[in-house]
């Protein structure tokens, strides 16, 4: 292990920003000395702390020689402190963490052990999010239709259409090459908020090849008081907006704009819409204001279904320019369900439906609503067949031939009904509608069967079971 000023590099450079973590600070800091891949070098900035951070820094940093304790002379806010960060570090690789969140114990090892077998110019992990009031843990993954396709190293422009939706937010959850960065002198803007996302996003175009770990490997703290505060937010609320706005005029100077046009406008609205809706009351009339002009400055005013990957997000567009962004959630629920039903309208006059449960008839009244027929219901129950009910609910075995898709929307069963569907030798699709990831994502999972006993095409494999981060236990 190499230790003392004079060291040669360390494989893995830490950067840290540091600006009043309270209490956060040492289980943070414990996480990182608690790696199970040791070649590691913390750069820890204090950034004005008024808390007494900089001298939990210093104690830490006079106990283990990896750990370098630095101080800004004023406040210069997370994006100017990461950067001198940057330059700063040795490393071959480079990863960042925040004050108040944790490692897992095989965070360096595991991301590390990726750089190097694929030889890629940045890992991805998953992760959770922590909840700092309830000790809640909620796990983080993108849908598993994407993520399969980024489980070997890939390179940008072969998943353009989803690149910046399939991969997360924030700087933590990648681990660099030092050395690409600094070919692209990526940098990160300085702004007071979202201020990772330019540099996260823009150098996922710029990589040669990538790729994502399934594994959840680092725990992001929420409602730690640390985040962006509502105050803070009113003045910084539209940062978004210089993010993607940079991000769009970086695109065009790389003649890139048309190959990762549909996931750029998927984002822009996805992040859009959670900063309309945490604006204050105050401030709905400012907010509207500025979308209008943004909306034009983005050129995401006259766009049409092929500018977007996912159906989802065009008629989330489509709704915030036709209301003037007057818009709340419901509304964006009813986008979101004309958007699914539009998608299903290829199989219009032969759709199913699996389970006449809770979840069940709680889409057959979407389906009502939209004027969109369902055929027949399917339940494993015998208790609840009826054949009188309109639609006639039958056990799967007496299924009309003619149905050509499947909705299941439990998606706890759909590896389980596909094998019965298979068993069947069915020629249909089973399509699952996963209310959350659906509204989410935009991502619907659809399986094709045809008939034939072992012509059977079945691709569908249940995922691997989702890994925990000790340091969450």
């Amino acid at each position: 292990m190499k230790t003392g000023n004079d060291r040669t590099p360390e494989t893995v450079t830490i950067v840290m920003p540091v600006y009043n973590p309270g209490k956060y600070l040492a289980s943070c800091l414990d996480s990182l000395l608690a790696q199970t891949f040791g070649d590691f070098r913390l750069i820890a900035i204090d950034d004005g702390s008024t808390d007494g951070s900089g001298e939990v820094l210093r104690a830490y940093a006079e106990k283990d020689s990896r750990i370098l304790a630095w101080k800004n002379p004023e406040n210069l806010g997370a994006a100017r402190t990461r950067n001198i960060g940057m330059q700063m570090a040795k490393g071959k690789y480079l990863s960042f963490l925040d004050a108040d969140d944790l490692y897992g114990q095989e965070y360096l090892s595991t991301l590390v052990d990726a750089m190097e077998r694929y030889d890629v110019d940045i890992a991805e992990c998953d992760y959770y999010e922590l909840d700092a009031r309830t000790g809640d843990k909620i796990p983080h993954q993108v849908p598993e239709t994407w993520r399969k396709r980024m489980l070997q190293p890939v390179a940008p422009e072969e998943i353009a259409d989803i690149l910046f939706l399939t991969t997360h937010f924030a700087a933590w959850a990648f681990m660099y090459r030092r050395a690409f960065l600094m070919e692209h002198m990526m940098q990160f803007q300085d702004i007071s908020s979202y201020n990772d996302n330019f540099f996260v996003k823009m150098s996922l175009m710029l990589a040669s090849r990538m790729i994502h770990i399934d594994r959840a490997l680092f725990c992001y703290r929420i409602h730690t008081g640390h985040q962006i505060s509502s105050r803070r937010f009113r003045k910084s609320a539209f940062n978004f907006f210089l993010a993607y706005d940079l991000m769009r005029r970086q695109m065009e100077r790389r003649g890139v704009s048309q190959k990762y046009r549909q996931s750029y406008h998927d984002v822009v609205i996805q992040v859009s819409l959670s900063v309309l809706w945490m604006l204050a009351p105050e401030q709905w009339q400012e907010g509207r204001e500025a979308f209008r002009k943004w909306f034009a400055v983005l050129r995401m005013t006259e766009l049409s279904r092929k500018d977007f990957h996912s159906e989802v997000f065009y008629h989330r567009w489509k709704m915030m320019v036709q209301k003037d962004f007057d818009v709340t959630h419901e509304d964006a629920e009813d986008a979101d369900d004309k958007a699914f039903f539009q998608e299903m309208a290829v199989f219009r006059d032969s759709v199913a439906l699996w389970g006449y449960g809770k979840l069940g008839k709680r889409f057959l009244q979407l389906a009502e609503r939209a004027r969109f027929p369902i055929k027949e219901i399917y339940d494993r129950d015998d208790m609840k067949w009826d054949e009188t009910h309109w639609p006639p609910i039958k056990p799967f075995f007496r299924h009309d031939k003619n149905i050509k898709a499947v909705i299941v929307t439990n998606a706890a069963f759909f590896a389980e009904i596909c094998e019965e569907i298979q068993q069947e030798s069915a020629d249909l699709r089973a399509v699952l509608y996963d209310w959350p990831e659906y509204h989410r994502y935009g991502v619907l999972k659809m399986q094709s069967f045809t008939r034939g006993g072992a012509n059977v095409q079945l691709k569908w494999t249940l995922p691997e079971p989702w890994q925990a981060v000790s340091a969450c236990a």
